[in-house]
């Protein structure tokens, strides 16, 4: 299992970063999410308190393309 925390702040989306390190850490985790496919037995989980700040591109089907929202407890 690999654990991903604050994924927002790792991959936030590339049209509201004004840095060319942020847009490269992007596209490398894009990248290795893509390797990842065809691996059994590995299970990438990111955690974000702000799934709207995610670059679209690491929610589509084969990266993050399962979301589960964890509330607030009662």
């Amino acid at each position: 299992m690999i654990f991903i925390d604050e994924l927002d702040s790792i991959a936030p989306k590339r049209e509201d970063v004004s840095g060319e390190v942020e847009r490269r850490v992007v596209a490398q985790l894009l990248t290795l999410m893509d390797g990842m496919q065809g691996r059994d037995n590995v299970v990438v989980i990111g955690a974000t308190n702000r799934p709207d700040a995610i670059d679209q591109a690491l929610r589509r089907p084969g990266r993050f393309d399962r979301e589960l929202e964890i509330g607030f407890p009662r």
